[in-house]
């Protein structure tokens, strides 16, 4: 039998929302996140005009999607938190359904060669970056660990990817029927693990850990074998944890986001609205006390770096607890099929590390990610033969449709918005400054709910000397993006305009908020120079100058640093104001 309509969507879409991207857009992966909502609700679409199986699963997709559609009114940027909806509850509902009405055998043998396809795609191109060779970074100059971002934007998600395409293979290679074929899905596999390798990401070793607890756990190996490798990736988590910056950054997020559901318990704020809200909770959890040896360098997060937790965060308990609920079942359904059969112990392994790797990052939000997590439990729980047909109520039917329909339409609108965007940073660093105002103006009236178009308009308008403008935008900006960017051109721009003393309370706001950096200390002892405040000021450059040397001085290189410090201690030597302050009247 051959696949059904919404098995051949799910099997063209995983290969094809892991490899599309663009560079030349602003954000080079947006399609990614343009085409996967119409991915899910087009197969939630063809699955309720099929008719639902059983209903076990439904119910709980059900649930997830109507708390997380509870928290859209509470947003504070409702354009994110609809498309974020639209990713978070379309794949859970397409899991749903499509757990309820049965798989084919052919969808089967797809999703294991799918994967394994996708995964060899991704690897490849990983590997290529890793190396260094010339032009693979694609033009988005990405250092150190963040090198080999493949075609997914971040090495964690490459690993992530990679998680159950692994496995995939295994059991691909187990199919072959040929040594040629044997051998090429056994060279596939070799490649995902190179690639696998070179991402650094700590979390999804750990999390590949969990996976192979979970193997051995249905399979009845030795009790003893399993317990050691269950210690031995609990320690690996909790040195990951205390002692890497990469962990140690987790524990702080991880208290940002909980002071950010706090501020709306029942409802979250929002899907995609978690870094609104961040910059204000990481100020206001430092200022708490009790987290000086913690730092952040991010200039802006996205998510709580724990899937339950940031699902709580911005789509509330009813949503958070729907998706626990899902995971156990699979995990309890899984692995009676799992000590059955070898096949099936893969895809346990598959799921229990994807599940692992949740605890320490929120991926469910891209939807490259989220269809990888939801199809990989497929085959855990979906009976193998069609389930009998029970044709929905129409209402039901056409809604799916309607959101298909909807986000077809929204999609080129997004694309072209994107476009205009990386077009108008071409302008900004080459010029003319004017016609990278046209494009960015143009490109935030196309997609008003994009904070960072609005932040790069106010910076194209700041470089054009329109200060005003600029201002108005950053305003606007802040209301729908969460970037520290933001404040510091704020700051700018009041400090170019004179006004001092509103430059000095932003800046003040952002130490707060990046105790660890230098420039918010450096900028307020010149600050306080002009306001006459000569004790704060002298406090404030002494800071600066004996700030420790660190990696978390955002968007500073070592070089900058040490010439801020320099210039603090010139300041401190050589400034009339303070040395007429220090001689006193």
């Amino acid at each position: 039998m051959p696949p059904r309509p919404h098995e051949r969507v799910l099997l063209i879409a995983l290969p094809v929302l892991a490899v599309i991207f663009d560079p030349s857009l602003g954000n080079p992966f947006a399609l990614k996140q343009l085409a996967a909502p119409l991915a899910a609700w087009m197969a939630v679409a063809l699955l309720a005009a099929r008719g639902a199986g059983q209903g076990r699963w439904v119910g709980p997709a059900l649930a997830l999607a109507a708390g997380a559609a509870l928290s859209i009114p509470a947003a504070r940027n409702p354009g994110a938190a609809v498309w974020g909806w639209s990713i978070v509850a379309g794949f859970a509902l397409v899991f749903a359904l499509a757990a309820g009405a049965g798989t084919t055998r052919a969808f089967r043998r797809g999703l294991s060669l799918a994967f394994t396809a996708t995964g060899a795609v991704v690897s490849a191109v990983a590997l290529v970056q890793a190396a260094g060779v010339p032009g693979a970074d694609f033009g988005l100059q990405a250092l150190g660990k963040m090198q080999a971002f493949s075609t997914l934007g971040n090495p964690s998600f490459v690993a992530f990817l990679l998680l159950p395409a692994l496995p995939a293979a295994v059991v691909v290679a187990r199919g072959c029927r040929t040594r040629w074929s044997r051998a090429l899905a056994v060279a596939g596999a070799a490649l995902m693990a190179a690639g696998f390798a070179v991402t650094q990401a700590r979390s999804a070793y750990v999390a590949a850990g969990l996976g192979l607890i979970a193997w051995l756990a249905v399979t009845r190996r030795s009790r003893l074998l399993v317990t050691a490798i269950a210690l031995a990736s609990l320690a690996g988590a909790v040195v990951t944890g205390t002692l890497s910056h990469s962990g140690r950054g987790r524990l702080l997020v991880w208290r940002e986001a909980i002071a950010v559901w706090s501020a709306s318990p029942l409802t979250g704020v929002g899907p995609g609205n978690f870094n609104v809200h961040q910059l204000e909770a990481q100020r206001a959890v430092f200022r708490s006390g009790g987290w000086d040896g913690f730092a952040q360098n991010a200039s802006f997060l996205l998510d709580a770096h724990c899937e339950p937790l940031h699902l709580l965060t911005e789509a509330g308990p009813i949503a958070a607890a729907a998706f626990l609920f899902l995971c156990a079942a699979v995990l309890r359904h899984g692995a009676r099929r799992a000590r059955r059969s070898p096949v099936h112990r893969l895809w346990y392994a598959a799921f229990a590390a994807q599940l692992g790797f949740c605890l320490f990052n929120a991926p469910l939000s891209f939807g490259p990610l989220a269809l990888s997590f939801w199809l990989s439990a497929l085959p855990l729980v979906a009976p193998l033969r069609p389930a009998r047909r029970r044709p929905l109520r129409p209402l039901l039917a056409l809604f799916p449709s309607a959101v298909a329909l909807a986000c077809a339409i929204a999609a080129p609108r997004f694309h072209r918005a994107s476009a205009l965007e990386g077009e108008a940073a071409l302008s900004l660093e080459t010029g003319p400054r004017p016609r990278a105002v046209e494009l960015l103006a143009e490109a935030s009236r196309l997609n008003p709910w994009d904070g960072y178009v609005r932040e790069k308009l106010a910076l194209a308008l700041y470089f054009d000397g329109r200060y005003d403008q600029a201002v108005v935008e950053l305003q606007r900006a802040r209301r729908l993006f969460g970037d520290v960017g933001i404040e510091y051109l704020s700051a700018e721009i009041l400090a170019r305009q004179g006004r001092y003393a509103e430059a000095a309370a932003i800046f003040e706001d952002i130490a707060a908020a990046f105790p660890q950096h230098v420039t918010p200390p450096f900028m307020l002892g010149q600050l306080y120079l002009r306001l006459g405040r000569y004790r704060e000021a002298e406090r404030a450059l002494t800071r600066a100058a004996a700030m420790p040397d660190s990696p978390n001085n955002l968007k500073l290189d070592r070089a900058k640093v040490r010439r801020q410090q320099e210039l603090a201690r010139e300041f401190l030597d050589h400034a009339p104001e303070l040395q007429a302050f220090r001689e006193g009247p």
